[in-house]
Order: C-alpha cells, then structure tokens, then sequence
C-alpha cells in the first residue's frame, strides 16, 4: 500500500471502525469447505485496517493470525482490540515491506488487495505461502438495486465528480473489476484458482450513518474535508428524503488460490 493510501485511511480510522461492516457467515463456511483452517493454521492478513475481518476469523477458527496494516491510527485501533491477545500478533508496516520469519498456511487480504502494489503482490505472497499453501481475498463491493434512489445516488454521484465512469451503472462497473482480478489472478502462473463464490448482503442505513461510509472510501476521504460538505449535504437530503433509510446491497466476492508448487 502506498503511504499516501495508507494516510487517506488513517485519517478516517474511527469512523471506519464504526461505519464499515464486516463479512457473511456463508463466505467464512465456503472458505472453511475450500481450506482446512483451525486453531493451528497461521494466517498473514494483508491490510487489516481496524481489524473487522481479523476479529471475524479469530470468532470462526481460532487460528494465529500476523495482521499487517500500515496506517498508524488503524494500526492504534488494532492495539486497541486485540493488543492483549496471544494468538494475534500486529505489524505496523506494509506488506511489500514486510519481512516474516515464518512462511504461512494461508495469506488474507479483505478489502485491501488491491492496494498492494501489483508489481509485487503475487510474487510475495508466494514466497511467504507454505506448500500447497493458499491465497484467501476477498472483497465488499458497494452496490445497487433497481430502487430509483440508487439512481439519485448515481445523479448526486455525477454532479459532483463528473468523470465518465458515473454514467455506467455501478454492477456493470463492478463486474468488470471481478473478472479483471480474477484474470490477473491466472496469469500469474503461480496459483490455481480452486474457488471463486460471490454473496450479496444488505445492510441498512440512516442518512446520517450513510454519510459516514461515504467519508471512509478513498476518493472521498482524501479530498479536503470542507470541499465534499456539499456533496455529503446532498447525499443526506436525498436518503432523509427516502424515509432516513437505505439498504446497500454489498456483493461479496471470495477468490480462493491455491500456491503451484
């Protein structure tokens, strides 16, 4: 992760605790029928951010976790959830710097894949891989519905960022960036994709909650912060105006690949 993404996230790290949700149990039961993870696997996390998946696979298998998170203040929060624990140890750094003393039965990415330097990425996590060793990544993709809210978001969207991508619906966008990882992933030639599952979860929102997931993704967090009070204004008048309620669908995609020895 370059530093100044690791910045962007640092600067928004409580309302990212509070805001960004976590993942669904039917993804963690198709990693579980995919990988033997139990309380002996070692896992490096790429990008642990506050820890929302760290926490998940620690309540689901118990395994040691080393989670890797450059960004001081999310790197705070980590400390603060789990500084006391015996099996989770935390590494303030990036993965591309990262130098492990062990190799790993699994390594994790949530959310954060995509911000390792792809020069690389493949590469290291090879190495640092077992045997037969495994590469879990999975992502939430903020999506959308046939609602007709989805497409005041999508107006408010372009007002204020008026690129051409915002005239495409955010699912064709999104589909896209799903088949480009995964072929990326199988040109590497160093790992097999043995699984690939997607979920899709709602999650609801206020306009005031909505909002403060707005100012967790990084095109909006590292502009300056009264220079996007106009467009988080206009994204809480348009959700007050749809009953102070939303539900975000969140297209989960779950990549599982295996190391080719």
């Amino acid at each position: 992760m370059t530093e100044a993404a690791s910045q962007v996230f640092s600067r928004v790290a409580d309302v990212y605790d509070e805001i960004r949700p976590g993942y669904p149990a039917a993804m963690y039961d198709a990693i579980a029928g995919t990988c033997a993870i139990g309380e002996d696997s070692r896992i490096l996390e790429i990008g642990a951010g506050t820890g929302v998946a760290t926490d998940e696979m620690r309540e689901r298998w118990n395994p040691y976790i080393t989670a890797v998170e450059p960004g001081i203040r999310l790197y705070e929060k980590l400390i603060a959830r789990f500084g006391d624990s015996g099996k989770i140890t935390l590494e303030n750094t990036d993965f591309e710097r990262y130098a492990p003393t062990e190799r790993f039965d699994f390594v994790v990415a949530a959310t954060a894949f995509h911000w390792v330097d792809r020069k690389v990425r493949f590469v290291r996590s090879y190495e640092i891989l077992k045997d037969n060793g495994a590469l879990i990544l999975f992502w939430n993709n903020y999506s959308r519905d046939d609602d007709p809210i989805f497409d005041g978001i999508q107006e408010v969207y372009k007002k204020f960022y008026p690129i051409k991508t915002w005239s495409n619906d955010v699912r064709i966008i999104q589909r896209k960036s799903i088949e480009d990882r995964k072929i990326e992933l199988k040109r590497t030639g160093l790992f097999t994709l043995s699984h690939h599952e997607e979920f899709t979860t709602y999650h609801r929102f206020t306009a005031a909650t909505y909002v403060k997931l707005l100012k967790t993704f990084s095109k909006n967090a590292k502009q300056p912060e009264s220079s996007m009070i106009p467009f988080y204004e206009n994204m809480e008048e348009l959700i007050l105006g749809n009953g102070d309620s939303l539900d975000l669908p969140v297209l989960v995609d779950l990549s599982i690949a295996r190391k080719i020895c």
